[in-house]
């Protein structure tokens, strides 16, 4: 689960590892999909080294905002990186809250973008960020080694789909 949730959510969740739930289940949660425009074709002029460490560094500068709301990352990709928001792994429901606390994050990661964006003296790319409610299904698809949560279902391609429609700088 590392990387998926913050540190501290972490820490939480090692303290009760019998009480993590990984059985496959269904939940209604908000799906966050946030495309970052441009930064495939800008990594592909680059040495492979450089481009991983322009990807690592903008999706890490992501990933911190998810996680101050409370959001979990599902998967990255080089032009973008679902999250969700809602779903707990100690219990077996979601929370009530989850689709205001990522339009919330989106909100959030919109405006941090902008001011980076101004003040920045690299290349910043622009943000297109979806939010979409939808019930899907979550399991454990990891081998035998280890733990990879993941979210199943047309919930999460639509938030890709919807992102798409967005203007730069812009949540639908």
């Amino acid at each position: 689960l590392s990387g998926m949730v913050s540190t501290e959510r972490l820490s939480e969740l090692l303290k009760r590892p019998e009480g993590i739930n990984l059985e496959p289940r269904s939940a209604t949660v908000s799906i966050m999909f946030v495309e970052v425009v441009g930064l495939t074709a800008t990594c592909a002029e680059k040495p492979p080294r450089q481009a991983f460490e322009l990807l690592k560094s903008t999706l890490a500068e992501i990933t911190a905002i998810i996680f101050r709301h409370g959001g979990i990352a599902e998967k990255g990709y080089s032009h973008g990186i679902y999250f969700y928001f809602g779903y707990d792994l100690l219990q077996s429901g979601t929370r009530a809250d989850h689709a205001d606390a990522a339009l919330a994050c989106a909100i959030d990661l919109q405006r941090y973008w902008i001011q980076r964006t101004a003040s920045a003296e690299q290349t910043v790319f622009p943000l297109r960020i979806s939010v979409n409610t939808s019930s899907v299904y979550f399991g454990d698809l990891g081998a035998s080694s280890g733990v990879e949560l993941n979210m199943i279902g047309y919930g999460v391609e639509d938030a890709k789909r919807i992102a798409a429609l967005a203007e730069d700088y812009r949540i639908v």
